[in-house]
């Protein structure tokens, strides 16, 4: 699988950001506190989501990057896999269950 570009929406302190990825090997480096983390937590959870409920901030992603400006956490990603080309969306709700996810084959 190869990541093509990245949208946040809304996530943490994160707000309307596209990353654009080229061939090869990308680097993301910045300072502490830029938002290396958020980024890799963002994409995780897009694919993955945020795993079992909890309600303490260290162990619940959803509490831990809810965006800053009190919107929805949401944001799409553009990936290949196996020569096909795919978007992905993810509206983030309550829990893995009830967010709003979309794939969609862009070939």
């Amino acid at each position: 699988m190869k990541i093509k570009e990245i949208y946040i929406s809304s996530f943490g302190g994160v707000k309307d950001l596209k990353i654009s990825a080229e061939n090869g090997l990308n680097v993301i480096y910045g300072e502490n506190e830029n938002g290396k983390s958020t980024l890799m937590a963002f994409v995780k959870m897009m694919f993955y989501g945020s795993g079992r409920a909890s309600s303490q901030i260290s162990k619940s992603p959803r509490i831990k990057y809810a965006p800053w400006s009190g919107e929805r956490m949401a944001g799409k990603i553009y990936f290949e896999h196996n020569n096909t080309n795919y978007s992905l969306e993810r509206e983030f709700m309550k829990g893995d269950s009830t967010d709003k996810v979309r794939l969609t084959n862009t070939d």
